[in-house]
């Protein structure tokens, strides 16, 4: 079960790197704080995939890397966006709805219905939804609390697109490899988020040196993240890694409920379970 280890370490690794943001980002530009975390994460990319070998590169590798790289970069400053607007227990969960895109453009493109168990995993990951809100009252009072949380409706676009560089990033490893393809892609993705901070008048490198510590910090999650993502994939099906990689959304309403003493903390432990089930029976049993 060496894989259960290394994409539960993945999952730990995504939730940190929330948890770093919600903590110490508050003062650093959105597009400093992602842009460096990419581009110092690229460089590790860079060793490790030297170390291993430069694959053969396909036809359309550049295509799909420069594709995700520009998703990263609109997704990074959303995220960030939600996470200092909203709860990391809210908004954090909501990533969920990825997978969720992904069945409903099969069905809208391809006309591809669900299964039973599908729609049996939309449905508990709707109602874990509903259930981490935290609102109480009236039945629609969930609904209309998340619709007005600015956060939230960052992090269901952030998951929208999720949906699509999932597409992208899966034909960029097929025509590498893991480690070069995400080299190529945090960096094109980390330098592109400096070049918006230039332009936005930011003092990019003056920034970097007083956050040095902790955008390194950052930057060493999102490696360790999908390094460990990275070598489990060849040890079981993929689907089995997703789902474990997929308990980031437990780690993550822990770390709200017990470090930054966020409120409804029970409630959205329920919800959030609710989700990973859902999450869990869509991965391993639907067609995605």
């Amino acid at each position: 079960m060496i894989w259960f280890s290394l994409a539960l370490a993945g999952a730990f690794f995504n939730s940190s790197y929330s948890l770093l943001a919600k903590l110490y980002r508050s003062d650093t530009p959105s597009s400093v704080w992602a842009g460096g975390a990419f581009l110092f994460s690229s460089l590790l990319f860079f060793i490790g995939s030297g170390i291993s070998g430069i694959p053969t590169i396909g036809d359309n590798f550049f295509p799909a890397a420069i594709g995700s790289a520009f998703i990263n970069v609109c997704a990074a400053l959303l995220y960030l966006k939600a996470v200092e607007k909203a709860d990391l227990s809210l908004v954090t969960p909501l990533l969920s709805f990825s997978l969720v895109f992904v069945v409903l453009n099969s069905f809208l493109l391809l006309g591809e219905l669900p299964t039973y168990l599908g729609i049996t995993g939309l449905v508990l990951i709707f109602l874990g939804v509903y259930i981490i809100s935290g609102e109480q009252g009236t039945i629609l009072g969930p609904v209309r609390a998340l619709a007005k949380n600015s956060g939230v409706k960052s992090m269901l676009v952030v998951a929208l697109l999720f949906s699509i560089s999932f597409v992208l990033d899966k034909v960029a490893v097929v025509n590498s490899s893991p480690l070069f393809a995400s080299a190529i892609i945090t960096f094109l993705s980390g330098v592109t988020l400096l070049l918006i901070a230039k332009f936005q008048g930011h003092s990019v490198l003056n920034i970097i040196k007083n956050k040095l510590l902790l955008i390194g910090l950052a930057s060493l999650t999102i490696f360790l993240q999908i390094f460990f993502i990275a070598y489990a994939m060849p040890m079981t099906l993929a689907s089995y890694v997703m789902a474990v990689k997929r308990s980031t959304i437990l780690f993550s309403v822990l770390w709200g409920g017990l470090l930054l003493k966020e409120p409804f903390f029970k409630q959205r432990l329920i919800g959030a379970s609710f989700m990973l089930i859902g999450l869990i029976i869509l991965l391993l049993f639907e067609r995605t």
